[in-house]
């Protein structure tokens, strides 16, 4: 098995992970980097229909639209 491929696997059991944690309801702290955060995001997205772009567009609308707000 490649490397990435053990990366791939590692990710979506983490991912898995995460999403069986929220959606227990448990109250537990869940300490995830920037770039784990952003594909938790883009899976969840992927999962409502967007394609990888989509989802990647819709992040950038977010941001956008945090930073016109905290800078006003």
């Amino acid at each position: 098995m490649s490397a990435h491929a053990r990366r791939a696997i590692a990710q979506r059991q983490r991912q898995q992970q995460i999403q069986n944690i929220l959606a227990s309801n448990n109250h537990t702290m869940l300490i995830m980097n920037s770039a784990e955060f952003v594909d938790y995001i883009i899976s969840v997205k992927m999962k409502q229909g967007y394609s990888r772009a989509q989802a990647v567009d819709w992040i950038d609308a977010q941001l956008k639209e945090y930073n016109s707000v905290s800078n006003k």
